[in-house]
Formats: C-alpha cells, structure tokens, sequence
C-alpha cells in the first residue's frame, strides 16, 4: 500500500513520518505551505475540511487528526499496538494520545522559539560585526 502524506515542517506530521519509517511503509510527501495558505486551498479542504495538516491519503480514503492517523497505521500494519480484543488497549491507546499531544506540542514550540529567535540572533549577530 503507498500513502501520500500531506505535511508541514515542525508539526505534527513529524511523528507520523517517523511511524511510516518504522514500519518500512512506501510513502510520499507534499509539503503544505502554511505562509501560502496551501491548507486553505479546496482542494486540500476536500482531504480534510478543517484545514488543517496533517493529512494521510490511503487506499481507504483520506484520515486527519494525528492520533487517528497513527492507530489506524498501527492497526493496518499489526504494529505491536494491541488489537480491540487484547485488554492492554486502552494502556496503549491513553500512551498513543499522551506522546501524539506531548510531541506535537515540542514541535510547536521550537517552531515559536525558531521564529522568535532567529531574528534576535541576526540583529546581535549584526550588532557584533558592527561594533568590530
């Protein structure tokens, strides 16, 4: 099966790469240019209506909502993720949720300190070949 996943840099699509690496799934990327408002365009917005990235095409159609999108791999691909039956589910579903929100919220915030950074260090950097 090959995917197509819709993604962005420092977002959550970051775990759902690093998940279709893991389980060796053929897979490819289009980039989704927030500046440019690409998640608003309509044809993303038939992929997922929110407008919002990630997005991960499939033979059974389009998922969004990261969580959903790693389950459902888990479950395609018979990932060491207990199955409905296994009682050790909810265990392995409430940890899903806990690092789906706890690396998302990483990614999010490097890409705020990047961007909030990156100019100060410029104007110090600039300030520093003056002054010499």
């Amino acid at each position: 099966m090959n995917y197509k996943l819709h993604y962005a840099p420092d977002n959550a699509s970051l775990i759902i790469r690093i998940f279709l690496e893991e389980i060796e799934a053929k897979y490819t990327c289009n980039l989704i240019d927030r500046k440019q408002n690409n998640q608003k365009d309509p044809k993303y917005l038939a992929l997922n209506p929110n407008g919002l990235i990630p997005v991960l095409e499939t033979n059974d159609g389009p998922i969004f909502e990261t969580a959903a999108i790693l389950l459902w791999l888990a479950d395609q691909h018979k990932c060491n993720f207990p199955e409905i039956e296994n009682n050790k589910r909810a265990y392995g579903l409430k940890w899903l949720f806990f690092y789906r929100i706890l690396f998302t919220h990483r990614c999010e915030y490097y890409s705020i300190l990047k961007n909030i950074l990156a100019p100060i260090a410029t104007k110090t950097s600039s300030k520093i070949l003056i002054a010499k």
